[in-house]
């Protein structure tokens, strides 16, 4: 009686702190992805910014978005790794759709800004050839923006 008592809190404990780790896991990705939401409109705005000239050097810009895409990719893959193994409750499956969507969603966004952004860069002439393209873009961007903050 006392061993059977004894294995049913030390299970109860056991998914208790299953429970809490995923909680951790979830909030910590979270995180990551605001800050990499903030860097991402740091750069977005510098890119659109009306101090830049022709001697602005538009490849910094695009260094940080692949920067901050990889550090993204790196943060989803950690996330799917540590939750991989784990018996997940339904409530948190959603939590995780939900937050694998804003990533996915942001990480579009940086790859369309990073075209975008070679658009701006003198050196890339071959890309974005015509205004209707750039104005494409910017609307593809917009959307996906969007759909970003509409997740709740």
């Amino acid at each position: 009686s006392i061993i059977v008592k004894l294995a049913l809190v030390l299970s109860f404990n056991f998914l208790k702190a299953s429970a809490n780790d995923i909680t951790i896991i979830i909030n910590d990705f979270d995180l990551r992805i605001d800050k990499i939401k903030n860097k991402y409109f740091l750069i977005r705005h510098d890119i659109f910014s009306p101090r830049n000239s022709v001697s602005t050097n538009f490849n910094t810009y695009s260094d940080s978005l692949k920067a901050i895409s990889r550090k993204l990719i790196a943060s989803r893959n950690e996330i799917f790794k540590k939750i991989l193994d784990q018996d997940i409750e339904e409530n948190y499956l959603d939590k995780i759709s939900k937050i694998k969507l804003k990533s996915e969603l942001l990480n579009n966004s940086i790859s369309v800004l990073l075209y975008i952004n070679n658009y701006h860069n003198t050196t890339n002439k071959h890309t974005l050839n015509t205004f209707g393209d750039y104005e494409a873009k910017i609307k593809r961007l917009v959307t996906f923006e969007k759909l970003f903050y509409e997740i709740k």
